[in-house]
């Protein structure tokens, strides 16, 4: 009979229909913009839906994705922290967040961060859960690089006593390694400038100071060495290097490190005191091969003690009595007492257990008195000693004694070298000069055996010896003797035959410049 018409206006709802579908391209273009996979989860735990780069990254659909945790896609050591995190937020309401590792597509297994949130209703109630899984694992190779670096920085730390340290000078912050606290006993204390003072050798304060206000107002770079004072009363020795950055901020931060030098002290205190006892067992292991030139030294100003001591009697006998002659026979008695009585002191010197005693000295007069000493060993073996002392020759600085006694086995050594040579004339030279560097150089050469070159490298060390009676350490003590006077010994062959041995030894001035660049 008729149509009925009725028009509902629905413009609203298309509208926010529409609305509701542009909002859901773009929240899904959204989603799959976000650097990272995301999961949707339904309140009891299924999965409702994820981006593009999960599945792109799993390589399988979502409804594979579903089985997680049997399926292989995560790893087995981390199946069980996914179950009781996951679960444990269905149950709880709260955020997830965890670390855990996945398979690619391609079979290897990356480091992922899992965090999760719920969304609820007006009423409170979990209608939806987003998760968002981001790739650590470069993150986490380089965290692992780290602990490993600074594991082997702490065992290196450890191994060689050195520890590590950061101070900012402006605010006198100070960051510290381990090491560092282990050195100054100030492990699981609060360290501060001041405290670190408490620690330092009273007497190196004022050393520290200073470096410490070199740094405030040059910078640069700095080594030294400073004591400090241990909680049981012992010393302990430190060499501190460090280097002042200034930063673009303005400020300057000084990075250094500390080394434990207390052993390496102690282990220079015992071979100097080593070499000290050696020098002086050389001496006494010397006494018997000069047993005979001492008495033969000795002997002479006694004969001329007697011989003129008769004279003078004779002389003073006669009528009249020869006064004039009788004084000078007196006079040249006086004079042969006292060369006994030097070669006595000489004796002593030599065989006394002192410390060194450097001092100025000629070290062509005291090569004089050890020819002197040998004179009666030359001639008995028929040698030849031929001096070529440089004219104006620099006062050296050392201990004469010592000095001597190097010459001395310098010299015996050459004796013995050339004693057994029949073809011709047994010949050793004693020569002095400056050198390039400014010391004062002795050679003694001979031309006797020479050495084989197989044994040439060996000859400085302890107990070896080329020779049929010999102990093999005369060598290695002149060698420690030199060294202790700030030279140097070595061995050449002759272009002929025969080898020369030779010794630098700083001269004076030299000695005072070194000395004044070590204070």
């Amino acid at each position: 009979m008729r149509w009925y018409f009725f028009l509902n206006d629905i413009d609203d709802r298309v509208r926010a229909e529409k609305a509701l579908a542009e909002s859901e391209r773009e929240f899904r273009h959204i989603v799959n913009m976000v650097p990272g996979m995301i999961i949707l989860s339904r309140p009891d735990g299924t999965l409702g839906g994820s981006n593009q780069q999960l599945l792109d990254y799993f390589g399988i659909t979502l409804n594979e994705v579903q089985d997680w945790a049997t399926n292989g896609i995560t790893h087995p050591d981390d199946v069980q922290i996914n179950i009781d995190t996951f679960i444990g937020s269905l149950k709880s309401g709260e955020p997830y967040d965890y670390e855990s590792r996945y398979r690619r597509h391609d079979g290897v297994f990356r480091w992922f961060q899992v965090r999760g949130q719920p969304l609820r209703d007006a009423e409170g109630s979990i209608v939806r859960w987003y998760g968002l899984l981001t790739d650590i694992d470069d993150r986490k190779n380089v965290e692992e690089e780290l602990k490993r670096s600074q594991a082997f920085l702490a065992a290196g730390q450890t191994v060689s006593s050195t520890g590590t340290f950061s101070w900012n000078v402006q605010t006198d912050e100070l960051r510290l390694s381990e090491e560092w606290l282990k050195i100054f006993e100030l492990e699981g204390e609060e360290v501060t400038l001041d405290r670190i003072r408490q620690r330092v050798h009273p007497d190196d304060l004022a050393f520290l100071a200073e470096k410490m206000s070199s740094v405030r107002e040059v910078g640069g770079t700095l080594d030294y060495e400073l004591r400090l004072l241990n909680r049981d009363g012992t010393i302990k020795h430190i060499r501190v290097i460090s280097r002042a950055i200034d930063h673009q901020d303005g400020h300057r931060e000084s990075l250094g490190a500390i080394q434990d030098v207390t052993q390496k002290r102690q282990i220079e205190e015992a071979t100097d005191q080593l070499r000290a006892e050696l020098a002086r067992l050389t001496g006494f292991l010397s006494l018997g091969q000069m047993s005979a030139a001492i008495a033969h030294e000795i002997n002479q100003p006694i004969s001329g003690i007697l011989t003129n001591a008769s004279t003078c009697l004779r002389m003073l006998s006669t009528d009249p009595p020869d006064v004039a002659t009788a004084l000078e026979t007196v006079r040249r008695t006086i004079r042969d007492a006292d060369r006994a009585t030097e070669v006595i002191t000489r004796l002593r010197a030599l065989f006394g257990n002192r410390a060194i005693s450097f001092k100025e000295l000629d070290l062509q007069d005291a090569v004089r008195e050890v020819t002197t000493l040998l004179a009666s060993e030359q001639r008995r073996n028929g040698v030849v000693i031929r001096t070529a002392f440089a004219p104006d020759l620099p006062l050296v600085n050392g201990d004469r004694v010592q000095l001597q006694q190097v010459v001395s086995n310098l010299i015996r050594n050459a004796i013995d070298a050339v004693k057994e040579v029949r073809d011709r004339l047994k010949m050793i030279e004693i020569s002095t000069r400056v050198d390039q560097e400014g010391f004062v150089s002795l050679a003694v050469a001979d031309n006797g055996v020479g050495i084989d070159t197989d044994f040439a490298s060996r000859i400085y060390e302890p107990f070896y010896t080329t020779k049929a009676d010999g102990m093999g350490i005369g060598l290695t003590i002149c060698r420690s003797i030199v060294e202790t006077h700030g030279g140097k010994l070595w061995m050449e062959a002759n272009t002929g035959p025969g080898v020369t041995v030779h010794f630098s030894v700083p001269t004076c001035a030299v000695k005072g410049e070194v000395s004044s660049a070590s204070k």
